[in-house]
């Protein structure tokens, strides 16, 4: 069979397989939030790349994610790298709340990386973080720079409860 997969649930709205995702392309869009599904699997930052890939909205300016249990290849995603194509290049606001027991600590060198990626870019103005399961990779240097970014004047606003 080819086409989406339809799934049965209690409601009677039909449900399309994550493994035929569809473009999201709009210039209307500006808030955007993502809510993890237990019927979405990634195996691998590859593969939410390429699903991100179809996310090309062009005046996103908010974007809140909330209860993925493994946000970390998603967030490395969402970094601006030299020579790649950049997801989101509005975004001035990004949101990120973990707050059910699946969420997985945030990894401290993704997230500093995300941060200051998008902040020399000159986009992201407001992050704000809720994680009550606390961070990995979190050594003396990304310390100084997840501090340097926090500090006034940084360029960002950050608020964080982790």
């Amino acid at each position: 069979k080819s086409g989406p997969a339809i799934r049965a649930f209690p409601s009677r709205e039909p449900m399309v397989s994550p493994q035929a995702p569809k473009p999201i392309r709009s210039s209307t869009v500006t808030h955007l939030t993502f809510t993890w599904s237990p019927f979405i699997r990634y195996d691998s930052s590859v593969d939410l790349e390429l699903e991100a890939s179809y996310s090309t909205l062009t005046n996103l300016r908010c974007l809140n994610i909330k209860d993925w249990p493994n946000i970390n290849p998603f967030l490395g995603t969402l970094s601006i790298r030299p020579g790649r194509n950049k997801i989101f290049p509005k975004m001035s606001e990004l949101g990120v709340f973990c707050s059910n027991k699946y969420c997985s600590p945030l990894d401290m060198h993704i997230l500093v990386k995300l941060i200051q990626s998008r902040r020399d870019q000159g986009a992201l103005q407001e992050f704000k973080i809720t994680c009550p399961q606390g961070v990995v990779n979190y050594d003396a240097d990304t310390r100084s720079r997840w501090q340097q970014l926090c500090a006034p004047g940084g360029g960002i606003q950050i608020s964080a409860s982790i």
